[in-house]
Parts: C-alpha cells; structure tokens; sequence
C-alpha cells in the first residue's frame, strides 16, 4: 500500500525536520570518505569543514508540488583541513546526527 500525503502534510514533516536540526544550535559537518550506516553513528573519517547554521536554520516552501527546506546562510565557517567532500551530515545540539547527506 502506498501513502501519499499532500503537499501540506509533506511541508509539515520539514517544518519538524528544521525544528529538531534547530534545537540547541544545527551545523553542517563536512567529511572525507564515506557515511556511515546511521546518522548516530561515530565516523572515522576526516572533518572538513564545519558550517554553523543560523538559529532558525531554513525556510520551508514548494516547488510545484514539492516541499522543500532551503538553508539559509551560515553564520560562521571553520575550515579544519583541505580535501575532497565525501559527504556532510546535518546535526543539532552538541552534534547528534540528524541526517547524512
């Protein structure tokens, strides 16, 4: 059986989404490599870079028929070292993972 929700109901999961990415404080962290299983797992791959998000971290929307959330523009930039981006995972708070991208 498949669910299909409207568009409302779909903004609605990303307006929660931004709400826990907020919670204490949301960053983008950089990594070599690849992502693990899980966003709460530990990685051993190298940081990058870490983006530290506004306090209210994006704005939902739509395109069409598509629900979107939008970063807006990050506060503070720290460039730990050089290499190629293998992935970035989204956290909150003292780094708990949200999402890996």
């Amino acid at each position: 059986m498949s669910v299909l929700l409207s568009l409302a109901a779909r903004q609605a999961r990303l307006f929660a989404l931004r709400d826990v990415i907020d919670d204490g404080g949301g960053a983008l962290w950089f990594y070599t490599g690849a992502p693990p299983s899980t966003p709460e797992d530990a990685t051993a791959e190298t940081m990058l870079a870490a983006v530290q998000l506004d306090a209210v971290s994006g704005a939902v929307g739509a395109a069409g028929n598509v629900a979107t959330l939008t970063l807006a523009v990050p506060r503070v930039n720290l460039v730990t070292t050089s290499g190629v981006t293998g992935w970035v995972r989204v956290v909150w708070g003292a780094g708990v993972g949200v999402m890996d991208l």
